[in-house]
């Protein structure tokens, strides 16, 4: 009887000590697997309608390499000011495109000046970016308020 007893409490200490290595395997494995290269980088409007639109990017870490910023407006809105400076101007397609380079981690806003008032259900925006951890081009929308 006491041979039995001890047998059980060693598969008891080997149970519990694969429990506790599967657990501790999950807990390693789990934040690589869950966070993603969408993660990484959010954009959301600080300011959306009017003539003056402002565009927030939060980057985390590691950051891209650089980041596009591709702004839908109405087709025939002109640009009269961007802060960063606008890389790219389609007034006709409505869109204007920013490649911003040398991206490290943290907030950068894109603040953009209109010929005219826009309503905001006529402008959207989204960024575009490869992981630095590899993969193909991530585009990801900017949050309307």
């Amino acid at each position: 009887m006491m041979k039995q007893l001890k047998r059980g409490s060693m598969a008891g200490r080997r149970k519990h000590r694969m429990w506790l290595g599967c657990f501790l395997f999950l807990l390693c494995i789990l934040p690589a697997t869950g966070s993603t290269a969408e993660d990484s980088v959010t954009a959301r409007f600080l300011r959306l309608g009017g003539s003056i639109l402002a565009v927030e990017i939060n980057v985390g870490s590691p950051p891209p390499s650089s980041l596009i910023l591709v702004q839908h407006l109405p087709p025939g809105t002109r640009l009269l000011d961007s802060s960063p400076a606008v890389n790219n101007v389609n007034a006709e397609k409505g869109e204007a495109k920013w490649l911003l380079h040398s991206i490290s981690p943290g907030r950068l806003v894109v603040e953009m000046t209109l010929d005219r008032a826009v309503g905001a259900d006529e402008a959207a925006a989204e960024i575009r970016f490869k992981p630095l951890k590899g993969g193909g081009m991530v585009t990801i929308p900017v949050v309307k308020p």
